[in-house]
């Protein structure tokens, strides 16, 4: 605001900008050729999650100013979400009383904040959305599942799912700055099939002719 005659209208010969992760001294600054109408400045890449502060001092041709105030900042602008592409498995584990124990595990994902899975992941929110309100034969398929998994992060979760019903599997990952994108699956709840009946065994001449019936239950409860 005030240049050297009182107001900013006296022209200034340059800026001199000091930037450090160390608070307690400034060792790197930077002269900066400017005139008194620009008043923004990049500076090179710093290395992430870093505290950076900085303060900046104007001269005219009297000589510099004091020096502004300390100004801090995390540099995190290189870090962007987690991406999505997270790939699912759900494998059969047990089956009782019409539900369906599944272990459903996912991927790590490719990138993870920096362009590719090096950046540290801080939670995984998992969810489990039934896509019906019943199976075929009248069962609620109400399992539903939010779950953020803190540290240390797994890979995978036992899930109870009740017989027959469709699922959306959601997973996403989070990082410090946010959560990534969901990746999504649809699963199907399958058990194993009910025993065959009615079995015959009856001789046609030489021939040992076996008889059967389909089990009632192919797997979904029907």
């Amino acid at each position: 605001a005030d240049t050297g005659t009182g107001d900013s209208t006296y022209v200034l010969t340059n800026y001199e900008l000091e930037v450090t992760d160390n608070q307690a001294s400034f060792p790197e600054t930077d002269l900066l050729e400017k005139d008194d109408a620009d008043v923004t400045h990049t500076t090179g890449a710093k290395t992430l999650d870093v505290v950076y502060n900085a303060r900046i001092r104007a001269s005219n041709s009297v000589g510099p100013s004091p020096w502004s105030n300390v100004h801090g900042v995390v540099s995190q602008l290189m870090l962007k979400f987690p991406s999505a592409s997270l790939t699912f498995t759900a494998a059969f584990t047990s089956q009782a009383d019409g539900l369906i124990t599944s272990l459903v595990s996912w991927s790590k994902p490719t990138e993870t904040g920096l362009g590719d899975a090096t950046r540290a992941l801080s939670a995984y929110n998992f969810l489990v959305t039934p896509a019906a309100t019943n199976n075929a034969q009248g069962t609620a398929c109400a399992v539903t599942i939010a779950d953020v998994t803190e540290a240390p992060l797994t890979l995978q979760k036992s899930v109870d799912f009740v017989k027959g019903c469709t699922y959306a599997l959601k997973v996403r990952a989070q990082n410090t700055v946010g959560y990534g994108d969901y990746a999504q699956e649809s699963y199907v709840a399958l058990g194993v099939p009910g025993a065959p009946t009615g079995l015959t065994l009856a001789l046609s001449g030489e021939t040992l002719v076996v008889s059967w019936t389909r089990p009632a239950d192919t797997g979904t409860g029907d």
